[in-house]
């Protein structure tokens, strides 16, 4: 497990932190077979979670998987 530290790392190791595995289950999502759960919204069998974080609830990227 890799936490990034800044947009900037994110950036730098876009990558391979969005393999195509990545990119295939995003693309391929529909709203109709989201899962959501209280970790929040998964796409894909898992590949990226995302949900509100902080006071502000702002929805962010919280996981991707390869």
């Amino acid at each position: 497990a890799v936490k990034l530290r800044d947009a900037a790392h994110f950036v730098a190791d876009f990558d391979k932190i969005v393999t195509s595995k990545v990119k295939q289950a995003i693309a391929g999502q529909t709203y109709a077979t989201l899962f959501a759960n209280w970790q929040g919204v998964m796409i894909g069998d898992g590949e990226l979670w995302f949900s509100g974080v902080g006071d502000g609830n702002v929805v962010k990227i919280t996981a991707i998987n390869d």
